[in-house]
């Protein structure tokens, strides 16, 4: 063992060791601090044989690629690339990153790419597709695709390869990507793999002939790329996915026929994925480094961005525009807050790329924008109708001459967030960037967002919320369309107030689907004066009529807006299902309630009460609700009315016939309370039950919700 031991430990026995020993440490420790910086310098030598490489391969991959990229472009590709994950069906379908992931697994495309198809033996396939949102790394998986090829390893590969970008160096005076193509010989061509990158940059791809359609141009154009690119042995071309949105699930067939007489060539579609949380840190890490303690605050400020960012879509748009936002001292509290700042980067780049002065540039921003959300309401209106997220070209155009908006095709094409496709289709490079401006119109249009239907629209739905406050919101509030409804007791066993049943007409209103809780409560006054406060989520009680008219004044005087009680007439009306409830006998244009609770005949699935609230109240919500999505409208707490009690009140409106809105008594000693409670039995929360109370009166029955006035 001694004769083992002996020429390591003389291996620790050098000069540094001695220096060591000379500063005062032990041998031993003098022979492990030695054997560390001997093993650092080894690593550093290592590194910047490493670094040394890299910039060797990155000048002669500029070399071979000029003039399509220079150096600085081909090195930011290869610092901060993250391996490109790919699936065969597109990612757009889902919003939630961890959602993506786990239903499909991407694999990683350059690996597939070299080991499969490009290879003979084990794929016959010769055209491959990949498609991509703006921001997702097409280009940069190009790069290193063609990099990955020319590797140490180059000798695995028996073919050559070519990368050509669709989009010219020089715009003013562009060559066709097919004449450079066609020049290479046809004994080179054979044996070489074609790289086109960016066919939605293509700028021969919109007719210039008015004598022929543009799907006619597009499907033309491509067959011609397809004709010219036949001799090579394999072809990759990246695009953006909107330039292909019909067959999601299939191959893009064109009608060219193979060489081998087994049909027509089809492009096979690989879809790129995001980034994962995983790989979206990795990406900050290579991008800021890890060491650099200069830029730590910048990392830190991306991280916060990137953890904001929790909708799969709009983190390719985020990571593109990072550096902008990094560099901005704004603190960004919501996504939305994200989009304002990348919209305006948008509008600053596309005006100085088109425009050549300043006034010009800020008139074109102004014509932009207006046409952006223009565009996107057109757009919303056409996917109700249609289920499709663009416009054509017809509709564009008179949108554009309608608002006197002066844009051409080509200026919002290519890397545009507002975009046209080969067919001149007008739409957006990002869903979330249209569902973006249509929460913008949400918050502006209270009835547009009233009618808006957000299932599909998550990302819409999401800037929404965080753009308007709670009380502002049109989500929480459900419009009923006035209608005719019998009012009252039809079974005639409740107190006598409740009946007789006659005919009320109600006009249009919006109420509140929710309780007003212990929060929003405490929020506006400052306090939470309820009985049961173990969840803030509960409905708020325990608060008089007079004090809901506080909360009220002081609600409207914050918010701008109007808010008021509603009337006991619209609150029976909304509890019954409104108009979504049936007429009477099957016709007519008399609604009556389908239920005896508001949304079943089964208090158990609706309403919290005595047989099931254990004594107190609940968090708003945990129960089904009607059918206008008003929830907790039998049970949990009364709620407060706008009218003034009267026991013979709906005799006095039965001898009126049709009473139109009616307000109640204009005078009183008690106020209306409807709904039942968590102390009640089943029968006083049914939706006919009439209840009252003194306007002073404060009890951990009573809560109220709210009616708003566009």
């Amino acid at each position: 063992m001694d004769d083992i031991l002996k020429p390591i430990i003389g291996l620790l026995d050098n000069p540094i060791t001695h220096l060591f020993q000379l500063i005062g440490f032990s041998e031993a420790l003098s022979k492990i601090f030695s054997t560390a910086l001997g093993a650092f310098i080894i690593w550093l030598i290592g590194e910047l044989l490493k670094k040394a490489y890299e910039r060797f391969k990155n000048l002669k991959t500029a070399r071979d690629l000029k003039p399509e990229f220079d150096y600085l472009t081909i090195k930011g590709f290869r610092d901060i690339f993250i391996p490109t994950r790919y699936a065969r069906i597109s990612p757009t379908r889902y919003d939630n990153p961890e959602e993506a992931y786990k239903h499909d697994e991407p694999r990683q495309l350059i690996p597939f790419m070299l080991n499969k198809s490009f290879n003979e033996r084990v794929e016959s396939e010769k055209f491959y597709l990949v498609l991509g949102d703006s921001g997702m790394g097409k280009t940069a998986f190009m790069v290193n695709l063609y990099m990955a090829f020319h590797s140490f390893f180059k000798f695995r590969y028996p073919q050559k390869m070519k990368l050509f970008r669709f989009q010219p160096p020089d715009i003013k005076n562009p060559v066709d990507v097919i004449d450079r193509i066609k020049a290479i010989k046809e004994d080179d061509a054979k044996n070489t793999i074609l790289l086109l990158d960016g066919l939605d940059e293509d700028p021969f791809i919109i007719s210039k002939n008015p004598g022929i359609s543009d799907d006619q141009a597009f499907e033309k154009r491509l067959n011609d790329i397809i004709s010219a690119s036949m001799r090579f042995c394999d072809v990759v071309i990246t695009c953006r996915t909107q330039y292909f949105p019909k067959e999601e699930k299939y191959d893009y067939v064109t009608t060219i026929h193979r060489s081998d007489q087994k049909g027509f060539y089809k492009l096979n579609k690989y879809y790129l994925f995001p980034f994962s949380d995983k790989e979206a840190r990795k990406y900050l890490y290579k991008k800021y480094g890890f060491f650099k303690f200069w830029n730590w605050s910048k990392k830190k400020r991306a991280k916060e961005l990137v953890n904001n960012s929790h909708k799969l879509m709009s983190r390719p748009m985020l990571m593109s525009y990072l550096d902008d936002l990094v560099k901005d001292e704004k603190k960004y509290q919501f996504s939305y807050q994200i989009y304002e700042k990348l919209i305006e980067r948008w509008l600053i780049r596309e005006s100085e790329k088109w425009r050549e002065n300043q006034e010009k540039q800020e008139q074109f921003r102004t014509n932009l924008l207006r046409l952006a959300r223009e565009t996107a309401l057109e757009i919303y209106q056409n996917w109700e109708k249609t289920g499709l997220l663009y416009l054509s070209k017809a509709e564009a155009i008179q949108i554009a001459q309608k608002h006197k908006i002066e844009l051409k095709p080509d200026e919002v094409k290519g890397k545009s967030l507002l975009t046209c496709d080969p067919l001149l289709n007008w739409k957006f490079a990002h869903k979330s960037i249209l569902e973006y401006f249509l929460a913008l119109e949400c918050v502006k249009d209270w009835e547009f967002a009233s009618n808006f239907k957000f299932s599909g629209m998550d990302m819409a739905k999401h800037f929404y919320s965080e753009m308007a406050p709670p009380y502002e919101n049109a989500i929480n509030f459900a419009l009923v369309k006035g209608g005719k409804f019998k009012m009252g007791d039809e079974h005639g066993d409740l107190w006598d107030p409740c009946r007789p049943v006659h005919v009320v007409a109600v006009s249009d209103f919006y109420i509140a689907r929710n309780l007003v809780t212990q929060k929003q409560w405490r929020e506006i006054m400052g306090n939470n004066p309820s009985r049961f406060k173990e969840n803030e989520n509960c409905p708020v009680e325990n608060v008089s009529w007079q004090d809901v008219q506080q909360f009220i004044e002081r609600l409207n005087a914050k918010t701008g807006q109007k808010f008021r009680l509603p009337t006991e007439a619209e609150w029976e009306y909304a509890a019954r299902g409104g108009p979504l409830s049936p007429f009477e006998g099957g016709q007519g244009d008399v609604h009556i309630g389908k239920y005896e609770y508001a949304g079943s005949d089964n208090l158990d699935e609706v309403g919290w009460y005595t047989e099931n609230s254990g004594g107190k109240t609940h968090p708003v919500a945990t129960k089904k609700p009607n059918e206008l999505g008003l929830y907790d409208m039998s049970g949990n707490v009364w709620e407060w009315c706008q009218d003034w009690f009267d026991e013979k009140y709906y005799e006095k409106c039965e001898k009126k016939g049709v009473v139109e809105n009616p307000q109640g008594f204009t005078t009183g000693s008690l106020r209306v309370a409807r709904g039942g409670c968590w102390r009640f039995s089943a029968l006083h929360c049914r939706s006919a039950i009439r209840n009252c109370d003194d306007p002073e009166c404060r009890d951990g029955i009573i809560g109220f919700r709210l009616v708003f006035v566009p």
